[in-house]
């Protein structure tokens, strides 16, 4: 039985599409990593196996849905009371054991659980109101069902975005306690590769995020929130379509598109315009870990030419990747680029860091968008099999390794250890 993989396999060319050209960075040497208490490769029943490595100076964590053995999770045939539990595992070993459950506000919908700081912050909504817990201990309640499109953790408390599940409106909220309300809904819309609660967050200290709404004659209008005072927005007639809206470094930057540019990107006012390609669609912004904007969607490079998902750093051309195989995770990180591409049905094909990919050696797809991170040079990504044969594993660099749990897994987080 196969065991551990770490075969490394270098990317071809695909026609019609450019591939970003920047330096193959492999890591660190295997004497500078740490073994963990993770089973390695793929076994049938989960025992034995190789354990994983873990970089020296890294903390992995890794949340996911944990059933009885034996139980079909796939099927669900016990409608919610499977028995399922929410865990946290930091390097392999679990540090936090959660049931899912009504009475205990837990759910198993991956949009309603994320890592922050190593910790597990899940919201849940009653039947009339939200809770949210951190660690399994609940910190908030309030009145009114939401759906989290944001939760900051901070010093002077703990900040949510919510929007009814009614479609009546969103509300930023301090402690619980109502800071701004609208009648519009958070932008940007949620895709398959952004977290549905990236959108609220810090800017230079101050909490921000973007609204959309509609008024009486049907036409859009687009606010940027900060600190909860909202600043109505002008958008450039160039742009046919609003991709997304975002604060950055001060600056209110708004992400468009049209015919010219097909992809534009407007910082105050200052237009800084893409030009290649047919047409764009799916784009959003994002920021690395070193607090540089880029975009990521996807850019078609003539009418008759399938959409080819890109990368645009603004004042550079896009930069392209593999042909017709739509992303699970898109990101740039400095020097590095990470992607994972799908087959049909969302199924991974491969997952790819700096021009050279690695190929999965099982059926196996992302459940949530937080399931994938690009941080520090790594790619690290928490793939769920689609056989029950099967247990889930994280890429982790160049080793797959194995959590022996019936169920899923929804998002990972990596951590540099101090020094």
């Amino acid at each position: 039985m196969l065991k551990f993989y770490h075969t490394l396999i270098p990317l071809l060319l695909v026609a019609g599409c450019e591939l970003l050209d920047n330096d193959i960075k492999m890591g660190p040497d295997r004497y500078q990593t740490e073994k963990s208490g993770i089973r390695g490769g793929s076994s049938g029943d989960g025992a034995g196996g190789e354990t994983g490595t873990i970089p020296k100076d890294t903390l992995l964590y890794v949340s996911g849905i944990a059933f009885p053995q034996g139980y079909n999770w796939q099927r669900d045939t016990a409608f919610g009371t499977s028995g399922g539990r929410l865990q946290l595992f930091r390097n392999g070993t679990l540090i936090l054991d959660e049931e899912v459950s009504y009475t205990n506000c837990v759910s198993e919908d991956p949009d309603m659980h994320r890592i922050i700081d190593g910790h597990l912050v899940t919201d849940y909504s009653t039947d009339s109101e939200t809770v949210i817990k951190i660690d399994g201990k609940e910190k908030l309640r309030y009145r009114g069902r939401e759906m989290i499109a944001g939760i900051l953790i901070r010093e002077d408390g703990i900040w949510t975005l919510g929007e009814s599940r009614d479609g009546n409106g969103l509300k930023l909220r301090k402690n619980g306690e109502e800071i701004y309300v609208s009648g519009g809904h958070v932008m940007p819309q949620i895709n398959d590769i952004l977290p549905s609660d990236r959108r609220l967050y810090e800017d230079d200290g101050a909490i921000c995020f973007a609204v959309v709404g509609v008024n009486g004659s049907g036409k859009e209008f687009h606010y940027i929130v900060i600190d909860g005072a909202p600043q109505l927005l002008e958008i450039p007639p160039e742009f046919r379509e609003v991709f997304d809206i975002r604060r950055h470094r001060g600056k209110t930057v708004i992400l468009g598109g049209g015919s010219k540019p097909i992809l534009g990107m407007d910082m105050d006012g200052e237009m800084i315009r893409c030009t290649s390609g047919y047409q764009a669609r799916n784009f959003r912004l994002a920021v690395d870990t070193s607090g540089d904007l880029y975009a990521v969607g996807e850019i078609r490079k003539n009418s008759s030419a399938e959409f080819c998902p890109s990368i645009w750093i603004p004042g550079s051309s896009p930069q392209f990747l593999s042909m017709k195989t739509p992303a699970l995770f898109l990101a740039r990180d400095g020097e590095d680029f990470a992607y994972i591409e799908a087959k049909e049905g969302r199924e991974i094909k491969s997952a790819i860091m700096n021009l050279y990919h690695v190929n999965i050696p099982f059926r196996s797809r992302l459940v949530s968008p937080r399931a994938a991170e690009l941080a520090n040079g790594r790619l690290t990504a928490a793939l769920t099999p689609y056989g029950l044969t099967e247990r889930p594993a994280v890429l982790c660099r160049d080793s797959l390794m194995q959590y022996d749990i019936n169920g899923y897994l929804t998002g990972v987080q990596t951590i540099l250890k101090e020094k």
